[in-house]
């Protein structure tokens, strides 16, 4: 039997395994649909409101959109250990390590994210935006209502697409925080902070101010942790800066002693 062959048949068998997982977990979704429906409006139950559906076609459009997202979600790990087992024969144990090392990065980094997301940033969102009133005159909030319908379809895909935004946006952080620590040099590091920091400081914030709740305290608390950390981060690069130009001088005057 030809290497070719073994490997075909492998990929073939761990195909099939990612396919019966579909396959269960789509029959899962449409069996505990209300169930699901209940899990995705958690952090929206205690402020009182009621979801409405407009026509009936959003519960099937509803229902196609959690079999997609959550059918993604939950085969993603899967998928990526049955590829890593998969390639795992032809890659050195320097890869072997890296590749394990970055992908339990990002499973950590997605779960908190997804954890702040949908007990922190969310309700905090959803609670500002209803309790959105108009602002000036007795008369002008008595001629302007605003009342407030909830679309049940509607709201979970923005809830959805929220997580995924946020999650590609860390995530993507985080392979910059690993390429820049496997990759860049010392110098160029302490060069990227000392000299841009507050410029990516500035586009952090900013970003931050348009997805977050505009609070005035809670943008401040934001703003000043991550100066704070920008400035830690600065400290410890000229520690390591210094620690190498010390051991470089004794060095040097050790072999000039020699």
């Amino acid at each position: 039997m030809s290497p070719i062959d073994v490997y075909s048949n492998e990929f073939f068998y761990r195909i099939c395994y990612v396919f019966i997982s579909l396959m269960l977990t789509v029959s899962i979704i449409v069996n505990k649909f209300e169930t699901i429906i209940l899990i995705e409006i958690i952090p929206f139950i205690y402020f009182g409101k009621k979801f409405t559906v407009v026509e009936i076609t959003d519960l099937i459009e509803l229902l196609w959109f959690l079999i997609s997202s959550i059918s993604f979600l939950t085969l993603w790990p899967f998928i990526i250990f049955h590829l890593n087992q998969f390639f795992k024969p032809s890659w050195y144990i320097y890869q072997l390590y890296y590749i394990n090392f970055t992908f339990k990065q990002f499973f950590f980094i997605s779960g908190f994210s997804w954890a702040l997301n949908y007990f922190e940033i969310l309700p905090n969102i959803l609670q500002l935006l209803i309790e959105l009133k108009p602002t000036g005159t007795d008369r002008l909030e008595a001629l302007l209502t605003l009342d407030i319908q909830l679309n049940l379809l509607k709201y979970i895909v923005w809830v959805v697409e929220f997580q995924y935004l946020v999650n590609f946006i860390m995530l993507n952080i985080t392979f910059c925080l690993i390429f820049s620590n496997l990759f860049w040099t010392l110098s160029l590091k302490y060069y990227l902070i000392a000299n841009y920091r507050k410029v990516i400081l500035f586009c952090i914030v900013v970003i931050l101010c348009l997805l977050l709740p505009s609070d005035i305290i809670f943008q401040t608390l934001i703003f000043i942790l991550f100066f704070l950390l920008f400035e830690f981060l600065y400290f410890s690069l000229c520690l390591k800066v210094t620690n190498q130009i010390i051991a470089q001088t004794y060095a040097n005057f050790k072999t000039v002693i020699e």
